[in-house]
């Protein structure tokens, strides 16, 4: 389960219009590595509750959109937007 939270929190990510446009698509599958790596390194168990997911993303993916050319400004908004692709997929299964 906590693999497969991750991978759909990461394909919402990948399909964000905001994080397309400044990561560019020849740097994303870098991005998606960095990113899913920083992801391995939290408990597996973050990827069963809602709440946690959320901690996480707040904590893990601001340094790293920065470093991928992401504005700080956009941040807080790719991260709900994740956020909130990412709870779509979990609900089609």
């Amino acid at each position: 389960m906590s693999a497969k939270g991750r991978q759909q929190f990461l394909e919402a990510v990948a399909e964000n219009e905001t994080v397309i446009r400044y990561v560019k698509l020849f740097r994303m599958p870098l991005f998606l590595t960095v990113l899913d790596d920083e992801f391995k390194k939290c408990d597996d168990s973050v990827w069963n509750e809602e709440n946690s997911v959320r901690e996480t993303a707040l904590k893990v993916m601001p340094f790293t959109l920065h470093q991928f050319s992401v504005p700080q400004e956009e941040t807080e908004k790719v991260i709900g937007e994740c956020m909130a692709e990412y709870l779509k997929k979990q609900k089609e299964g």
